[in-house]
């Protein structure tokens, strides 16, 4: 998934895109989740508030979004994408889709659809945030093995788990 991100680099510098890639990231999780405040973005991007602040900072300073008053709870700032935010987002979002495709051309649609199964079956168990990462490995494993998720599948045999109150 690495590589894939510094393809995405490679390509939104090569053509001048004015976001980098955690700048993206926030736009993209913005754009989907209208109510998020700082707080949420920290522990989407599982960075410090502060680090989460600063980037906020200069994101806001290039227009690119703003902190509005939520008109239910004075206290609370919302982030909102703005218009030149959303544009630079779309420019952006095109070349991660160009990256994505060249890189899934060689899997087939029954791999694809398998290896989704197996990401939303992860994300419904697992809900720190573990399984995304442990999804992400499947997929690296994927990639380097060569075989099918459903072949590599087969080397695991599911194990339950015994929960214990710690005092």
């Amino acid at each position: 998934m690495r590589s894939l991100v510094r393809l995405v680099a490679v390509e939104m510098e090569r053509s001048g895109s004015v976001l980098s890639i955690p700048q993206f990231g926030v736009l993209d999780f913005l754009l989907s989740n209208s109510q998020a405040v700082q707080t949420d973005l920290a522990h989407h991007l599982l960075k410090d508030k502060s680090v989460v602040l600063r980037m906020l900072d200069d994101m806001e300073t290039a227009g690119w979004v703003e902190r509005q008053m939520d008109p239910h709870d004075r206290r609370r700032k919302n982030l909102v994408v703005t218009a030149a935010g959303k544009a630079a987002h779309g420019q952006a979002a095109k070349l991660r889709n160009q990256v994505f495709t060249l890189a899934l051309e060689t899997v087939s649609e029954a791999e694809l659809a398998t290896c989704v199964k197996v990401m939303n079956a992860m994300h419904d168990h697992a809900t720190t945030g573990d399984g995304m990462m442990a999804a992400l490995q499947v997929l690296a494993a994927l990639v380097d093995s060569g075989r099918p998720m459903s072949e590599l599948a087969r080397q695991f045999e599911p194990v339950p788990q015994l929960l214990e109150n710690v005092r």
